[in-house]
């Protein structure tokens, strides 16, 4: 639970609304993450399918424009799905806890650990 959680020294980052707009791609993956107040976010990432530890590698690029950006990536690309969720942020150490509850689909928790020298672009 949240709290046995918060116990053990996870620090709550509180809930975040996103909506993720998903493009089809080539190769990997593309979506338009909206998070306000945030600025919204083109990332496109590269991750193999299937469950258990899996490195992504990813790009990011900041948005001026999200409506226009998500009307010509949805007319050149075809959009995949949209997903609306909220998300609770955790942290420990270098672990961000996602628990997320996602419109439709349910309740999901993701675990990320970051390791810059994994992001695309960097050798």
């Amino acid at each position: 639970t949240l709290s046995a959680a918060l116990s053990l020294g996870v620090e709550d980052r509180g809930t975040l609304h996103q909506r993720d707009t998903y493009f089809h791609a080539v190769h990997g993956r593309l979506k338009l993450r909206e998070q306000p107040p945030e600025p919204p976010h083109l990332i496109a990432y590269s991750r193999a399918a299937g469950q258990g530890p899996r490195p992504s590698l990813y790009r990011i690029a900041e948005v001026a424009d999200p409506t226009v950006l998500a009307e010509t990536l949805g007319d050149t690309l075809g959009v995949r799905v949209v997903v609306e969720k909220a998300r609770r942020l955790l942290m420990w150490r270098n672990v961000r806890i996602h628990v997320d509850r996602v419109a439709g689909l349910g309740d999901f928790v993701e675990l990320e650990a970051r390791r810059p020298a994994l992001a695309m672009g960097r050798r």
